[in-house]
């Protein structure tokens, strides 16, 4: 008998799942970098160690908050924070 391949399971099955675990790992791990992402509406959405460290706000107190707080008064008055979105 001849098994056939979705019978024997998928081998790639999971593997986006593990690849995602496996950077988030990475990007905790580095903490002598500030390592962020926002969205595409300049949310915070990662937010890692280095960046806690660095920056002083923790992933609870910045994940949600918009990108413009990185920004002097003057620049978002400016409209800086959109420019660079």
């Amino acid at each position: 008998m001849i098994a056939h391949p979705s019978d024997m399971g998928d081998p790639a099955a999971g593997r986006p799942a593990v690849l995602a675990e496996e950077l988030g790992l990475l990007i905790d791990a580095a903490t002598t970098y500030a390592i962020y992402m926002l969205d595409p509406q300049g949310r915070v959405t990662i937010w890692n160690r280095g960046a806690e460290r660095i920056k002083g706000w923790t992933e609870a107190e910045i994940i949600g908050r918009d990108a413009a707080i990185f920004y002097p008064a003057e620049d978002v008055a400016a409209g800086k924070p959109r420019a660079d979105l």
